[in-house]
């Protein structure tokens, strides 16, 4: 049962990824997942696993708000077209 959906899983998601998603979807999902591994790898050994995830949620979303990159990806990229 678990290895079946394990399999839907990764259907769902490749399907998302090929023929659903655009370019800067890519770009957004690689920015956001080498951000949060950074931010992990820097806090994570301090705190407990959920404490870790959402700490580094909240720093990097008032991050990216803070620097401007939020605007910048609304601006150029798929997030409010």
């Amino acid at each position: 049962m678990q290895t079946r959906l394990a399999v839907d899983s990764v259907r769902l998601a490749l399907f998302f990824f090929l023929y659903i998603a655009n370019m800067s979807v890519y770009t957004e999902a690689l920015v956001v997942g080498v951000s949060c591994s950074v931010a992990t790898a820097l806090f994570g050994s301090q705190f407990g696993p959920v404490e870790t995830a959402f700490l580094v949620g909240v720093v990097l979303h008032l991050l990216f708000e803070m620097s401007g990159v939020n605007k910048l990806y609304c601006k150029n990229g798929a997030a409010c077209k």
